[in-house]
């Protein structure tokens, strides 16, 4: 795969920089570039990534921003296609990303393509739910005729695990340099305005979830918010999740009934702190500087 490059953001990526190492290593066909943008990590880590053959790019933490980050991929790579993973995503199988990039491959009006997420293998009832709702054994393509049924589902797509053609991404001039979340869900929608296609490859898997406590939900959704208030045009393009995230916290209240009646008032105590959350951040210019930095997962976007 001379033609692809493996972009990693890493910050003290430790915790999970051996399965990582383990499950790149065992890729085949071998990526033409491994490539690790390092936000000046201080774990040691990113060194078992230089040894298994990344060339390590390293940035300030003030510097790191998840469109900005992620076009220099494309800065510093000529590959057709750039297939970016998050430092916690790791691939279940040796064909896990040559399965993604075929996506692209097979048609040409595929701008992106991502894989599924599995749950890690500790994931609540609850956590599970999320990601069977998210990341379903079924693949499919959207395409612009698709986004009027779709709604808000139609630019749906993770950067934990994806791919990206590099013209596709030429023609809507990359991503934003400065965006606070959702750069993923960003580009689907502005290729899928520009005529290109999504694909959602099943059959590609990473394991990727996560257990958010209350205080990271709300934080998580506070981004979602100020992604929606600074990007009205997505929101008039493919409307507001508020009926599909009802959707998705009656299918987490039922899988955690399995777990029992603690983790149900779990499940709607994170709802409420996904709703607080995302309406601080709708309406977070109204909020003080120092305010919104405490509230964010990403603080150097308010300076």
């Amino acid at each position: 795969m001379n033609d692809v490059c493996v972009c990693i953001p890493t910050l003290n990526p430790g915790r999970w920089v051996d399965q990582l190492v383990a499950a790149l290593g065992a890729l085949d066909p071998t990526p033409g570039q491994l490539l690790v943008i390092d936000s000046s990590s201080d774990d040691g880590a990113v060194a078992a990534l230089a040894a298994a053959g990344a060339r390590v790019d390293v940035i300030s933490r003030s510097d790191f921003d998840h469109g900005g980050t992620r076009n220099r991929a494309f800065d510093l790579s000529d590959a057709e296609y750039v297939v970016f993973l998050t430092q916690d995503a790791i691939p279940t199988s040796p064909d896990s990303v040559d399965g993604l990039v075929s996506a692209l491959r097979d048609d040409e009006r595929v701008g992106m393509a991502f894989g599924r997420q599995l749950p890690n293998p500790a994931a609540s009832a609850a956590t599970r739910a999320h990601r069977l709702m998210l990341y379903p054994p079924e693949s499919a393509t959207v395409t612009p005729d698709d986004v009027d049924a779709l709604g808000i589902r139609a630019s749906f797509a993770s950067n934990s695990f994806s791919a990206y053609r590099r013209a596709a991404m030429d023609e809507i001039g990359r991503f934003p340099q400065r965006i606070i979340s959702h750069e993923d869900r960003w580009a689907a929608g502005t290729m899928l305005g520009h005529g290109w296609s999504v694909r959602y490859v099943a059959e590609a898997t990473v394991v990727h979830s996560h257990e958010y406590t209350l205080g990271q939900t709300v934080r998580r959704y506070f981004d979602a918010g100020v992604f929606e208030s600074t990007n009205a045009w997505h929101r008039e393009a493919f409307g507001r999740p508020h009926r599909y995230g009802r959707q998705l916290v009656t299918q987490q209240l039922a899988a955690a009934a399995d777990d029992g009646r603690t983790a149900q008032l779990g499940v709607i105590a994170r709802s409420a702190a996904a709703l607080v959350g995302h309406q601080l951040g709708v309406t977070s210019r109204a909020l003080p500087k120092p305010v919104r930095r405490r509230l964010s997962m990403t603080p150097s976007y308010f300076g």
